[in-house]
């Protein structure tokens, strides 16, 4: 597909990973996930929801886990935002039992 605005060519290609690299990105996927449930305990464990604060607990444990930099970022805060969601979600009365 070609999609054409003034000097701009926009292109879709698929990309397809090797054998090689679909193993890195699979390794990749799971320490994410392990990742993101360590964020989670800590973040249920502290009452530390927001990014920020999310991220000073558990940055240098994910980062020695094996998680580049960006990635552990994007990790802290896919369960900030998880968070978010589930309090915007349930009662006020449900989310203070949780604690």
């Amino acid at each position: 597909m070609i999609v054409s605005r003034g000097c701009e060519d926009c292109r879709a290609a698929k990309l397809l990973p090797t054998a090689e690299q679909a193993v890195a990105l699979r390794s990749t996927l799971h320490n994410c996930n392990a990742g993101a449930g360590r964020a989670a305990e800590v973040a249920s464990a502290k009452r530390e929801f927001p990014k920020f604060g999310l991220q000073k607990l558990v940055y240098t444990d994910l980062r020695a886990a094996g998680l580049g930099a960006q990635a552990a970022i994007r990790t802290i805060k896919k369960v900030s935002d998880a968070y978010t969601t589930l309090r915007a979600n349930i009662s006020p009365e449900t989310w203070e039992s949780r604690a």
